[in-house]
C-alpha cells in the first residue's frame, strides 16, 4: 500500500514550495508452484534400510512424497517491504531547487537476504544571465545488501531442495535434514554474504547561448562507486562447519569505481532562406574508467568475535586496476524545409584506449531523412478526412560500433610464488594470450518508419522496420594447449545480422467525466542470424562459460547465435526411441532445435479511471519464441530419481523400478528431452489507486493525497514445466541460458 501527501507553501513573487512524502509498506512471498520430491519404495530400496529407513515397513510400490522447501517452517518467509521518501521543490526567478530523501528496507523470501538502501538527492539550477544558466546535480546511496547461497552451490537451499528424496538417509545422519539433498535451513541462513556500498553521482550542465544562432552546452560528471563485499564464518557455527571451515573463515572485496565524463556540444542555426533553415552541430564526450580492486580472506579465526584478516591463523591477498580512456568527436549537419522536411548527415570518430597506444581513429557516419506528410497543403484534406492530425514518415542508416574491454589486446604475463627446496621465489607465467590484431565492433542499420496520430491524438501510433549487420564481432575462442597458454582471447569473426519491427501503439479509447479508459501496446520481433565466420574452416564455436550446458549452445553460419544444438533420439515406426541394448540411439550429428532468445516480445498496459477517483492499472508482458533447457528436472530425472514422472506407474512398475514406457530411457538419458518452448504471459504489474477527496487532504494541510494497493509479478501463464522459464543460472551474460537453481524474480 502507497500514502501519498502533497502539500504546498509560498509566498508572493516566487514559486511555491512543494512538499511531496511517500510511505510504502508492502511483502514478498513466493507465489510459484514448488515441485515435489518423489521416491518409490521398490523391493531394492526395502533390502537396503541403512540408505532408505523411510522405506522400511512400507509395501513394495509405495510412492514417498515431500516437498522440503514449502513444508520446513525455516525455508521461506514473507519478507516485509518498507519505503519512505520525502522531497521538496521550489525556487525564484532564476533559481530553483530539489531535495529528497528515501529510505528503503525489503525482505526477501529467505531469511538471510535483504536489502537496506538509505539515499539523498539534490538539484540546483541558476540563470544568473538571460544566455547563461547552469544546472548541478547530485545524488548519494548507502547500501547494504545480504544475499543467500544460490545458483548450483550445494549450500544453496534450491538446489538442496530440488535434489531431496523422501525417504533417504539425512545427510550426514541430521534428522533436521531430513528431505533435503545437502544442506538443511538452519546451515543455508547462517551463510552470511553482505555488501556495503556508497555511491555518488555528481552532474553539472552549462548552457551558455550569446546569439539567438549559437547554442552550447557543457556537461561533466562524476560517478564514484566504493563497496565492501565480506564473506563471514564465524568459527564453530553451523555455516563454518558446513562450509568445511570449523576454524572460521573470513573473506573481503573492496572495489572502488570511478567513471569521468566530459560532454559538449554546440549549435549554429540559420535560415538560409525564408523556406531552408539549417542547424549545425559539433562536439565531443570524452570518457574515463579507473576501476581498482582489494582482495583479502583469512582462515582460523581465534574467536567468534575477532574477525579482522591479519588476526587470522593462514591469510592471502590481491589486488587489481583497470584504466580505460574513449574521446569522440561528431558533427552533424540538419536541413529543414519548411519545418515538414528533415534531412541529416553526421559524421562521428572514436578511439579508446582499449587497443594500448596505437591510436586508432574509427570513422562512423550517419544519415537520416522525414517528411511530415501530415504538413503538406495538397495533401490536408485527406488527413483531415482520415481525422489524423499528424503523419510522419523517416528513414535513417547509420553505423556505430563497441569497443572490446580494457587489456584484452595486449598479451600479458604475471609472476606466481613458487617453492625450490627450502626457498619460496618467483616464476614468471602467461596471463592473456592477447590479441594485436583486435577490431571493434562495426555495425550498420538501417531504419523505416513512421509516427501517427489521429483522433486529436487520442491514438498514437509509432511504427520502425530495422535491418542491422555487425561485422568484426567479437567473441572469445580458446586457444590451444601446446600454445603454452590457458587462454580464451577476443577475436573478430565474421558478420551477424539482425532485423525486425517494432510497434508502439497508444490510444485513450474511452474520455468521459465517469470513465477513462486508455491502453498501452509495444510489440517487438527480432531474428538475428550469424552470417558467416569469415574463416571458412570455422564450421561452429561452443559458448564458453556453459558447464551446466556444455556445448549445447553454439554459433553456426545461417542460424541464430548461440542456438541450441543437441542430439536427439532417433525413433522407430511406432515413435518409440530406437534402442541399442539399454541406450538410446542418438542422432549422430547434433541438430538445431530453436533460438536461446526471445524473437517476439508483446506488452500490453490498462489504466480505467473512475470517476477521476479511481484508478486501475494494469501490466501484461508476453516473450516467445525461444527454448529454455530445464537443467533442474533434467537433474532430478536422470540423476536423483525423484522427479514426478518417475514415480508415475506407467512409466514404471513401481515394486520392481522396471521401465514400462520406453520414454523413460530418453528422460534418463538424453539432456534435448528437457529443452522446453520458453514462452510466457506475466501480470506483471496490477495497482489501484485512490485520490482521497480535497477536502480531506485539506485537514492534513496537504493538497492532495492518494493511497495505491498494488503487486508485481502476480500471475504466470505458461506451458513451461519449471518453476519459471524467466530465470537464467547464468546471471545476466547474453544468450548463455540454462534453468539451473537460480533464484525466482
Amino acid at each position: 500500500g502507497v500514502i501519498q501527501i502533497i502539500t504546498e507553501k509560498g509566498r508572493s513573487g516566487q514559486q511555491a514550495l512543494q512538499w511531496t512524502a511517500r510511505v510504502e509498506y508492502g511483502h514478498n512471498d513466493w507465489a510459484l508452484d514448488i515441485p515435489d520430491n518423489y521416491t518409490v519404495c521398490t523391493t531394492a530400496k526395502l533390502a537396503d534400510p541403512a540408505t532408505w529407513p523411510g522405506c522400511q515397513g512400507k509395501p513394495a510400490g509405495t510412492v514417498l512424497r515431500g516437498n522440503p522447501l514449502r513444508d520446513d517452517p525455516d525455508a521461506l518467509r514473507t519478507g516485509l517491504v518498507r519505503k519512505q521518501s520525502l522531497s521538496l521543490r521550489g525556487g525564484g526567478d532564476r533559481y530553483s531547487f530539489y531535495v529528497a530523501g528515501e529510505n528503503v528496507d525489503e525482505e526477501g523470501v529467505f531469511h538471510n537476504n535483504y536489502d537496506e538502501r538509505r539515499s539523498v538527492r539534490a538539484n540546483f539550477t541558476f540563470q544568473p544571465t538571460d544566455v547563461l544558466d547552469f544546472a548541478i546535480t547530485s545524488n548519494y546511496i548507502r547500501g547494504m545488501l545480504r544475499l543467500p547461497v544460490g545458483d548450483e552451490a550445494a549450500q544453496g537451499m534450491l538446489l538442496s531442495a530440488f535434489r531431496g528424496r523422501p525417504g533417504r538417509i539425512p545427510p550426514g545422519n541430521n534428522p533436521r535434514s531430513d528431505g533435503w539433498a545437502t544442506t538443511n535451513p538452519l546451515q543455508a541462513n547462517a551463510y552470511d554474504n553482505t555488501t556495503k556500498s556508497d555511491r555518488l553521482t555528481l552532474g553539472a550542465t552549462a548552457n551558455f547561448n550569446p546569439f539567438p544562432w549559437f547554442r552550447n552546452r557543457l556537461t561533466v560528471g562524476l560517478d564514484y562507486t566504493s563497496s565492501l563485499a565480506q564473506i563471514l564464518s564465524l568459527p564453530g557455527s553451523a555455516d563454518a562447519d558446513y562450509a568445511g571451515t570449523p576454524e572460521g573463515f573470513v573473506a573481503q572485496r573492496v572495489p572502488r569505481n570511478y567513471i569521468y565524463t566530459v560532454d559538449y556540444v554546440g549549435n549554429v542555426v540559420k535560415n538560409l532562406t525564408p523556406d531552408l533553415g539549417a542547424t549545425t552541430s559539433f562536439g565531443m564526450q570524452y570518457n574515463y574508467k579507473h576501476l581498482e580492486t582489494l582482495y583479502a580472506s583469512g582462515r582460523g579465526l581465534g574467536a567468534p568475535t575477532v574477525t579482522q584478516i591479519d588476526r587470522a591463523q593462514i591469510t592471502s591477498g590481491a589486488n587489481s586496476y583497470s584504466d580505460s580512456k574513449a574521446l569522440g568527436f561528431f558533427a552533424q549537419e540538419q536541413l529543414a524545409w519548411k519545418n515538414r522536411l528533415f534531412v541529416t548527415g553526421a559524421l562521428r570518430m572514436d578511439n579508446s584506449s582499449v587497443f594500448g597506444d596505437e591510436i586508432r581513429r574509427i570513422l562512423y557516419p550517419k544519415a537520416s531523412v522525414s517528411y511530415v506528410l501530415s504538413e503538406e497543403p495538397a495533401l490536408s484534406g485527406f488527413f483531415d478526412q482520415a481525422r489524423i492530425g499528424n503523419f510522419r514518415l523517416r528513414g535513417a542508416w547509420g553505423q556505430a560500433g563497441q569497443a572490446p574491454p580494457p587489456y584484452v589486446a595486449s598479451q600479458t604475463y604475471t609472476v606466481s610464488q613458487v617453492v625450490l627446496g627450502p626457498n619460496v621465489g618467483s616464476e614468471l607465467r602467461t596471463l592473456a594470450y592477447g590479441n594485436a590484431n583486435l577490431k571493434p565492433e562495426r555495425g550498420s542499420e538501417i531504419e523505416l518508419g513512421f509516427d501517427l496520430g489521429a483522433f486529436n491524438d487520442r491514438v498514437g501510433v509509432e511504427f520502425t522496420y530495422y535491418n542491422k549487420r555487425m561485422n568484426d564481432v567479437l567473441v572469445t575462442q580458446a586457444v590451444p594447449a601446446s600454445t603454452g597458454w590457458v587462454s580464451s582471447p577476443y577475436v573478430n569473426l565474421g558478420e551477424t545480422k539482425n532485423s525486425g519491427v517494432e510497434l508502439v501503439v497508444d490510444a485513450s479509447l474511452i474520455q468521459t467525466p465517469k470513465l477513462a479508459w486508455d491502453i498501452g501496446l509495444s510489440l517487438s520481433t527480432n531474428s538475428n542470424e550469424l552470417v558467416s565466420f569469415g574463416d571458412t574452416t570455422l564450421k561452429s564455436i561452443a559458448i564458453s562459460g556453459a558447464s551446466y550446458t556444455p556445448g549445447y549452445q553454439q554459433h553456426r553460419p545461417g542460424y541464430p547465435l548461440a542456438g541450441w544444438w543437441l542430439q536427439v533420439p532417433q525413433r522407430n515406426a511406432d515413435g518409440t526411441p530406437v534402442m541399442n541394448g539399454a541406450t538410446v540411439v542418438l542422432t549422430d550429428t547434433a541438430v538445431y532445435l530453436g533460438s536461446a532468445v526471445p524473437t517476439r516480445e508483446i506488452s500490453l498496459s490498462s489504466t480505467f479511471t473512475l470517476f477521476r477517483d479511481l484508478q486501475i492499472f494494469a501490466l501484461f508482458d508476453y516473450k516467445g519464441g525461444h527454448k529454455v533447457f530445464n537443467y533442474k528436472e533434467y537433474n532430478r530425472c536422470r540423476f536423483q530419481d525423484n522427479c514426478e514422472r518417475m514415480a508415475d506407474p506407467r512409466n514404471i512398475d513401481l515394486e520392481t523400478g522396471a521401465v514400462v514406457n520406453p520414454e523413460v530411457n530418453v528422460w534418463r538419458q538424453v539432456p534435448s528431452a528437457y529443452l522446453e518452448d520458453g514462452s510466457f504471459i506475466k501480470l506483471r504489474d496490477l495497482s489501484v489507486t485512490y485520490s482521497l477527496p480535497t477536502e480531506w487532504a485539506a485537514r492534513l494541510r496537504a493538497n492532495a493525497a492518494s493511497v495505491t494497493l498494488a503487486g508485481h509479478n502476480l500471475a504466470l501463464w505458461s506451458d513451461y514445466s519449471g518453476i519459471d522459464p524467466e530465470v537464467n543460472g547464468y546471471g545476466n551474460r547474453s544468450f548463455v541460458r540454462a534453468d539451473v537453481y537460480a533464484y525466482e524474480p
